[in-house]
């Protein structure tokens, strides 16, 4: 047998091995992982082929960081950013269970009602990311005690009725151009506003209300209503003004229009230390109108020379 016919017969050997191996043993057995997903910590999904990926995937998680706010994607639950900077760029927080997407249409204890006792609530633990307000549940709905009532009876939770009586500020209204526009062009209409955390006594017991901005409706004053929403818009730079924009608005007349917005702001409470407990409905906080003038262009030509003649028609002089 010559040497060419031995390496022949020894790779023949080797692949009916390897063959044997792939039908017989699982994946994991032979070094391969099988496709798998890796979940980032702020909740996007990445699938990879082999286990060898992982660690890449696992970069794209650092290197991606986390998506835009206004994404619609991502499993993660998409609140206003809280403006505080004692707190640290995560941390934990008991808050009502299901109210993320992705674990009501995952864990079961989502779909069956009243699972818990009555003097008990359904809560879960979420990941907060301070600077999105993102929230990401990192553990399984559970039951646990209700809030207890200064009288240490079962709190019976916040009406709507009065959370619509908290002290809520309205969002900040902003129009770009301002105070004038131009008929026919796009005008940059957005609202500001931020999730606000607001101390009260409500049926004889201490707590604090979150009210958090969730969905925006426009009026344009020119008898166009826009929402809601649940895009707020934002500021853009001066260079950019005539662009559309997601809550922008295109006047067809002249003259002067009241532009309003109003938040609807979701709420939740919590009494001490305790878990966040839903509000029903949402509270709605009309910001204060502002008027809004919109003029129209018009370009002419003129033969005067100014500097000779500075009362000549279209001079600045004979405006």
């Amino acid at each position: 047998m010559t040497v060419r016919q031995t390496r022949l017969g020894l790779a023949l050997v080797l692949a009916l091995g390897l063959a044997f191996l792939s039908t017989t043993a699982p994946a994991s057995a032979i070094g391969v992982q099988p496709a798998s997903n890796v979940t980032c910590a702020d909740g996007r999904v990445i699938q990879v082929a082999f286990g060898d990926d992982a660690a890449l995937a696992k970069a794209q998680c650092s290197s991606q960081g986390v998506p835009e706010q206004e994404s619609s994607g991502n499993p993660g639950i998409i609140v206003p950013v809280v403006d505080d900077k004692d707190l640290p760029a995560t941390y934990e927080e008991t808050r009502d269970a299901c109210a993320n997407s992705a674990t009501s249409s995952a864990d079961p204890m989502c779909g069956v009602v009243d699972i818990c006792p009555q003097d008990e609530a359904l809560v879960q633990t979420y990941l907060v990311y301070r600077d999105t307000g993102r929230a990401v549940p990192i553990d399984s709905p559970r039951c646990a005690p209700r809030p207890q009532a200064a009288n240490n009876q079962p709190f019976p939770g916040v009406s709507l009725e009065e959370f619509q009586k908290l002290p809520i500020a309205a969002a900040k209204l902003g129009m770009q151009p301002s105070p004038h526009t131009l008929k026919g062009a796009e005008t940059n209409i957005y609202a500001e506003s931020a999730t606000q955390e607001i101390p009260a006594t409500i049926l004889g017991t201490a707590l604090t209300v979150r009210a958090i901005p969730d969905t925006y409706t426009f009026d344009y004053g020119d008898g166009t209503i826009f929402g809601p929403t649940m895009f707020a818009g934002g500021f853009i730079p001066e260079v950019r003004w005539g662009e559309k924009t997601r809550t922008s608005h295109i006047y067809g007349q002249t003259g002067n229009f009241s532009v309003s917005v109003t938040t609807h702001y979701r709420g939740e409470y919590r009494i001490g230390n305790g878990p966040w407990m839903p509000i029903p409905g949402q509270a709605q906080v009309a910001s204060p109108a502002q008027t809004i003038q919109v003029w129209r262009s018009q370009t002419k030509n003129y033969a005067d020379n100014c500097i000779v003649n500075p009362r000549g028609e279209g001079c600045p002089q004979t405006r």
